[in-house]
């Protein structure tokens, strides 16, 4: 099921990829009612699929167990009727109650055991970033150029941007392009500057909340990305060294996972570690603060993942 042009631009501020979640969400919605539903859903269609039931509160919740899965739905339906000045009060009751109860659940789970497995501590990253230091020192004079240092100082890049930042998403990272100064940019990518070791990243989770993001690079890191914009071909940050080209969501994971193996580490295990090993240290309220707008996230996100992990940071220092 698709959105009609009218409900699409009353969605204009979503991104391309949010309406197509909203449109999945709305027909699992609708299918709760009715065997099917329209091809091209319209402003009527949201009055008699949505609004015309009776007993729908009764049916959503009979019919759809996870609390996460009510919290998204619901959600979609508040926004889609909510835009179309239309009654949203029963989804937006369910979207506020299923939330909240899905946050509860998550903030008091235990680490699943795929997690356990694969977790590290600040300390193993700052170790493995050293050894590739080490290696990428004593191949640099010889083998600067060839396509075998080129992957192994991406992969120290990478681990030293994690060893010595708060950790960004994996996004910030991989959509960035490389440039000389701030003038005449006119690229929509993220940017980092290599003159003044600025970051600025325009893609982002929070982007509709607090804009762009202008980040000041330690001096350490800019001297690191200052040697790779030497022998990188290209003006990606990040790139798939074998294409020459900017790297995948995926392949960004996977080069994670090359850089900690045997460890499964994705960047959403790392801002857990980083968090973990950040309120470890009991940081001030303003500290927290700062870290939390680097990262992204609000502080209630950090409290949630130190609930969940912190007895498994403890765990891994002791050893």
């Amino acid at each position: 099921m698709k959105f009609d042009d009218n409900i699409y631009n009353a969605l204009n501020s979503y991104k391309p990829k949010t309406i197509k979640t909203f449109e999945q969400n709305i027909t699992r919605i609708i299918k709760l009612f009715h065997t099917s539903g329209p091809i091209v859903l319209t402003k009527e269609d949201c009055i008699f699929y949505l609004l015309n039931n009776e007993n729908t509160k009764e049916t959503i919740i009979a019919n759809i167990q996870n609390k996460n899965s009510l919290a998204v739905c619901t959600y979609a339906c508040y926004v889609i009727l909510n835009k179309l000045n239309l009654d949203h009060s029963v989804y937006f009751e369910l979207y506020k109650t299923y939330s909240a109860e899905s946050m509860d659940e998550r903030t008091y789970a235990d680490a699943s055991n795929k997690e356990k497995n694969n977790f590290l501590t600040m300390d193993d990253v700052r170790q493995r970033q050293f050894e590739l230091e080490k290696k990428v020192m004593n191949m640099y004079e010889d083998t600067a150029n060839s396509y075998t240092f080129l992957n192994l100082y991406q992969q120290y890049l990478l681990c030293s941007l994690y060893a010595f930042y708060p950790a960004l998403r994996g996004q910030d990272y991989y959509e960035t392009q490389l440039i000389q100064s701030d003038e005449n940019v006119t690229t929509e990518s993220n940017t980092y500057n290599l003159a003044t070791g600025t970051l600025i990243i325009k893609h982002h989770k929070t982007e509709r909340k607090i804009g762009d993001k202008v980040l000041q690079l330690p001096d350490i890191l800019q001297s690191i990305i200052l040697k790779w914009s030497q022998i990188n071909p290209t003006n990606f940050l990040i790139i798939n060294t074998k294409t020459k080209t900017k790297i995948t969501q995926q392949a960004f994971t996977n080069l994670l996972n090359r850089i900690f193996e045997p460890k499964k580490v994705s960047s959403s295990m790392l801002r857990k570690i980083y968090v973990s090993d950040f309120l470890m240290h009991n940081p001030s309220a303003e500290e927290r603060k700062r870290i939390a707008k680097i990262m992204g996230h609000g502080i209630a996100s950090q409290e949630f993942v130190y609930s969940r992990f912190k007895d498994l940071y403890v765990n891994n220092e002791e050893m």
